[in-house]
C-alpha cells in the first residue's frame, strides 16, 4: 500500500514504479498494488499517475487506484517543505504526522482484502530496494511487524534516514512521565533529545559473519516508520491501525507499534538490509531527514481539531476508488 501526498507526484514516482516491477513474487502468493492520491492538486494529478503507471512495465500487476480529498488537511499534506528541511517547522511535524496517519487509515480501509495475508506499506520516495524484498520479508520466521533499514546516498555516503526505527531507553522511558500527555516525541530534531537507539545506529560490520547472514540479524524494535513498512494482514484486520492522535506520546506508525507491542505481537527490525530513499533534503512523515541531528524530538499536538476525527465520514470529503 501507497499513500501518494503531493508532493511525491513528480519524475521520482516513475522511478518507485519501475523498482516495483522488478519484484519476483513469493510462490503461492497472489501480489497486487494499492494507491491512494492525497488531495489531488488537479485533475491533471490523476492521470499523471496513470501514466507513470502505464510506463513502468507494472504489466501483471493488478494495480487499485484510490483519490481523498481532506478539507482540513490541506495545509499540511501540501506543501513543497515537504522536501526541503531548511523550511521544516518542528511544531507543524506532529499534524503533518496525524494527516498522513488518516490517509492511512483510509486506504487501509478501502484496500484491505480478506484474503491477503502481508500488507507492505512503502514511502513513494524509495530510489532503491532489492528486487527480492517481498520474498525476503515472507521468509523471515516469527516475526509480525518487519522493518528494513532505511538509508540514503550523499557524496559517496551513507546515511540513515527512517530514524522513526527505534527501541526505547531507560532514560527515553524516564522521561515520557515528566510531558503532557498529548507531547508527541519525535525522532531527527534537535529541539528535544529522546534518548532513544535508533536502528540507523545498528548497523554491524562483525567479522566471520557473511553478507547475507549478517542481512536478516533480527533485532527488538519499541517504534517503527513506515518508510518500508511489513505486517502481517491480520494485525490490520484485528483492529490494528495508525493512530492520528496521541498514543503513548507517538503518532502514526510509530504509535501502531506501540499499540501492537502492548498486544503482544512481534517488533522487529534487520539493521543490515538497507533500502534506499531518493536524496532529497527532507523532513519526513515519519522520520527525519538527514540533515536533521540524530537526536529526537517532541511537539504537543493539542491543537489538532477534535472535528477533524469526525470527518472521516463527512460527505464534504471527496473519496473515490477505482482500478487501473
Amino acid at each position: 500500500m501507497v499513500v501518494l501526498p503531493p508532493w511525491a507526484i513528480g519524475p521520482s514516482l516513475k522511478t518507485f514504479f519501475k523498482q516495483l516491477a522488478q519484484q519476483t513474487h513469493h510462490h503461492g502468493h497472489h501480489t497486487r498494488l494499492a494507491l491512494l492520491i492525497l488531495n489531488p492538486a488537479s485533475p491533471t494529478t490523476l492521470y499523471t499517475v496513470r501514466h507513470y503507471l502505464l510506463t513502468s512495465q507494472l504489466v501483471d500487476l493488478p494495480v487499485d487506484l484510490y483519490t481523498k480529498t481532506y478539507d482540513t488537511l490541506a495545509p499540511w499534506v501540501a506543501q513543497d517543505d515537504h522536501h526541503d528541511a531548511s523550511h521544516a517547522i518542528y511544531e507543524l511535524a506532529p499534524l503533518r504526522k496525524s494527516a498522513m496517519a488518516r490517509a492511512k487509515n483510509f486506504l487501509l480501509q478501502s484496500a484491505l482484502d480478506p484474503q491477503d495475508d502481508y500488507v507492505l506499506w512503502l514511502d513513494p520516495l524509495l530510489a532503491e530496494f532489492p528486487a527480492t524484498l517481498i520474498q525476503d520479508f515472507i521468509k523471515v520466521d516469527g516475526v509480525d511487524i518487519l522493518v528494513p533499514n532505511t538509508m540514503i546516498r550523499k557524496d559517496g555516503t551513507e546515511w540513515g534516514y527512517d530514524r522513526a526505527n527505534w527501541q526505547e531507553t531507560t532514560m527515553s522511558t524516564s522521561l515520557q512521565d515528566t510531558v503532557p500527555e498529548d507531547f508527541v516525541f519525535m525522532e531527527g530534531w534537535w529541539e528535544y533529545d529522546t534518548h532513544r537507539f535508533l536502528m540507523v545506529d545498528m548497523l554491524s560490520n562483525e567479522d566471520g559473519v557473511d553478507g547475507r547472514t549478517r542481512e536478516f540479524t533480527k533485532v527488538p524494535l519499541d517504534g517503527v516508520g513506515s518508510t518500508c513498512l511489513f505486517i502481517k494482514a491480520e494485525l490490520h484486520r484485528n483492529g490494528l491501525n495508525f493512530p492520528a492522535y496521541p498514543y503513548q506520546h507517538q503518532l502514526d506508525s510509530e504509535a501502531l507499534a506501540k499499540a501492537a507491542k502492548l498486544e503482544g505481537y512481534s517488533i522487529m527490525g534487520l539493521p543490515n538490509y538497507k533500502i534506499y530513499h531518493a536524496n532529497v533534503d527532507q523532513e519526513g512523515d515519519n522520520d527525519g531527514g538527514e540533515n536533521n541531528s540524530n537526536s529526537g524530538s517532541g511537539s504537543s499536538i493539542s491543537n489538532i481539531d477534535d472535528d477533524d476525527e469526525e470527518e472521516e465520514d463527512d460527505d464534504d470529503d471527496d473519496d473515490d476508488g477505482d482500478t487501473v
